[in-house]
This record gives structure tokens, sequence and C-alpha cells, in this order.
């Protein structure tokens, strides 16, 4: 970074620090923060993002893949929702964030029966249910993280300020892609409760 975004990247955090947990510096807040303020630098890149991305899906992967088939099915602390929800939930919002970049109108044809389901009044999970086409257990684990490979990849290449259609406000693609990252490392760590296991965190 050149002397002008240090300037940002440092203010950004200062004025920020108050998320953080006193004394915890192991506290993901810290690790989140630290993004944030790195995506305020105006040369930063995008594909940093995209690898932070896959990291965090990849330790899931790695966690689920030698799991019994059974396992998928164990409640979480999250409203009750088993490991196959969890993951179900993220497989397809990484879709989504995967077809915002190449396709404002194939984004919205997708959004349309979830809107639709939502204000039916029917609850997050029965809405995506229907798309996922009960894919369920390793099948379902499998094609998560392909798409999250996928995923990664193509926010590797994208212009990082470029505007991209969502379920709420537009965003940017950096954005975007870290939005994937934080649902995937919190939804992932009541995985990892569950198991008892504590998770790598890397820079």
């Amino acid at each position: 970074m050149n002397n002008k975004n240090l300037d940002i990247f440092y203010n950004f955090y200062r004025s920020n620090q108050h998320l953080l947990k006193k004394g915890d510096i192991s506290w993901p807040a810290e690790k989140i923060l630290y993004q944030l303020s790195y995506e305020h630098a105006e040369d930063s890149i995008i594909s940093k993002q995209a690898e932070d991305f896959l990291e965090e899906s990849r330790q899931l992967f790695n966690l689920l893949k030698g799991r019994a088939e059974k396992d998928f099915l164990i409640k979480t602390q999250f409203k009750d929702w088993t490991i196959d929800d969890v993951i179900g939930h993220l497989h397809i919002f990484n879709f989504a964030a995967n077809l915002s970049l190449k396709s404002s109108d194939d984004f919205q044809t997708f959004l349309a029966p979830f809107s639709e389901a939502l204000k039916k009044g029917n609850g997050l999970l029965e809405s995506q249910r229907p798309w996922l086409k009960g894919l369920s257990g390793h099948a379902l684990l499998e094609a998560w993280w392909e798409e999250a490979q996928s995923t990664s990849n193509n926010y590797k290449n994208a212009d990082p300020k470029s505007r991209l259609n969502w379920v709420g406000p537009n965003m940017s693609a950096r954005s975007s892609i870290t939005a994937r990252q934080m649902e995937t490392w919190s939804h992932g760590q009541e995985i990892f409760d569950i198991f008892g296991k504590i998770r790598v965190e890397s820079d």
C-alpha cells in the first residue's frame, strides 16, 4: 500500500476498535476488522479476500468430509439447524454470490422463488429446500465445496469495485466475497463447537 492507503487503513481500524473484545486478539472480530480496514485501501486487491473465503470453506470441509452420514442430521445451537441445514444454506448463498457476479438478470430469476416463499410466511429453511432438491449428507457437502471453489476462483479475477445485486442492497464484489467468508466462519463455528474442535485461524 502507498502512504495514503496506509493512513486510510489505520484510521478505519482505530475508529472501529471498539468492536473487539479487549485482550483477545485471536477473536475473529480482530481478523474481520483487519480485513475491512484493508478493504478501505484504494489499491487493495480482491484475490486475498477470495483466498480467505476458500480457506474458511476448506477448514469446514476437512472437518466434515470424514464424518458419518448420520452426523449431518445433528442439530447445532443455531436455531436447531442441522449440519445439513447449515451446509445447504451456505451452498445456496455461495451459488447466489457466484451468479450475481455473472449475470444480474439470472440472479433476479434465481432469487424470485425465494422472495415469494418468504412473502408467504415460509421460513428460510423451508424456502431453500426446493432448490436443494433433496441434496443431503456427503452429496451436499461435495456440491457445496465444489461451488465454494468456483466462487473463490471467479471472485479472484473480479473488479473489486463492481456493483452486484444481492438479497438486500447492492454491494461491491469485494464486500460480497467478504460477506461469504464471514458467513462461512460464523456458521462453521457452530459446527466446530458440536465436535469440540478448534479451527486454525490464519492471517
